[in-house]
């Protein structure tokens, strides 16, 4: 009877060892192979989706923008031409367009404030430079890029994921010189390091 009784925990305690570890083993492979059955593999770079953006509607990019989300990764990349703003989000890993939005441009209506986004075609650096210059200071994937203008200087401001950190930098869009660079832990809390 003394056996039985010593036979139920030591039984129990190894279908819980076994429980977590096959839970264990299951997470391990569905981080490796897939998640819902979509194999795993790189997002785009910027360039790649400004590419494909670019094929789509053919104009000047003022913003490229990466949202992680819960679906997957998503691009959100907007374009200004001839008087419209278009908004697109593309996915992150084909490139392929999800959604496109097409309005009247605010900027060139007179609705923008001191800041605002600005025209890239006015500026001696492209984006792409700019993305470079700011890599130089941080290694990282860009997240955002958009170029503002502000109290009649106009400069890149980029936004990078550097491990934990999230990275902001300005870069000046017609000499190239880094105007700030602002580190921030991704808790949101507030110590942030400026540079």
């Amino acid at each position: 009877m003394k056996n039985k009784w010593m036979t139920v925990p030591i039984v129990a305690g190894a279908l819980v060892l076994g429980s977590v570890a096959m839970v264990a083993g299951a997470n391990q492979n569905l981080d490796q192979a897939s998640v819902n059955g979509k194999e795993k593999t790189s997002i785009l770079t910027n360039e790649e989706i400004t590419e494909k953006a670019l094929a789509k509607v053919d104009g000047t990019v003022t913003e490229v923008e990466l949202e992680r989300k819960l679906s997957g990764s998503v691009y959100e990349v907007e374009i200004k031409k001839d008087g419209y703003e278009y908004d697109l989000d593309l996915d992150a890993v084909t490139g392929e367009v999800i959604k496109e939005d097409k309005s009247k441009d605010d900027d060139e209506a007179g609705l923008d404030d001191n800041s605002t986004k600005s025209d890239s075609s006015d500026v001696a650096i492209t984006h792409e430079a700019a993305i470079e210059i700011a890599l130089k200071e941080a290694a990282g994937t860009v997240t955002e890029i958009e170029l503002e203008r502000d109290n009649g200087r106009t400069y890149y401001e980029i936004e990078l994921e550097e491990g934990n950190k999230e990275v902001d930098i300005e870069v000046d869009a017609n000499s190239g010189a880094v105007l700030s660079v602002v580190k921030d832990d991704d808790d949101d809390s507030d110590d942030d390091n400026e540079e």
